[in-house]
């Protein structure tokens, strides 16, 4: 099911709505649905509880960062964890990928969701606003202080 939520987010976005304020309030429907099939499961502006953290593993499709449009617009209309919260096709992907996208068996998170909070901004229960705590490690790496810099030379 949430290889379907993936893919439908990602052929959703390819659309170019008239107004991109409205991605979520025009995804409602589907979301509904999914809820009825996924009943002990919450969504969250566009993510869903059982798999929020992979759900975080979206990226958006730009190619060029110094596009003269940026992605993200000025009125927000979603959290900016979620997907919906950037004028753009995005991709997703879960953990058990690698950044080659070659398939992980073994793949655990390192993160735990201690806590969601989606405010509900429109009419529909599905959220434009709130915050997420998570816990876990970041990764292991080394560190080199080198506080004298007089060497320093352009």
């Amino acid at each position: 099911v949430q290889i379907i939520w993936r893919d439908i987010v990602r052929a959703y976005t390819e659309l170019e709505l008239s107004y991109a304020r409205d991605k979520l309030a025009a995804l409602a429907g589907i979301a509904k649905k999914f809820m009825q099939i996924r009943p002990h499961d919450t969504y969250f502006a566009g993510l869903w509880k059982s798999s929020f953290i992979e759900d975080l593993l979206w990226y958006s499709t730009l190619r060029h960062r110094n596009s003269p449009t940026s992605p993200r617009p000025q009125n927000r209309s979603a959290p900016s964890r979620s997907w919906a919260s950037i004028n753009s096709t995005v991709g997703t992907r879960g953990s058990s990928y690698d950044r080659n996208n070659k398939y992980i068996s073994n793949a655990n998170s390192c993160v735990d969701v201690l806590n969601i909070n989606c405010v509900a901004i429109r009419l529909d229960s599905t959220g434009s606003g709130g915050y997420a705590v998570l816990k876990g490690s970041i990764m292991a790496a080394p560190y080199e202080n080198k506080p004298n810099i007089s060497n320093f030379q352009l």
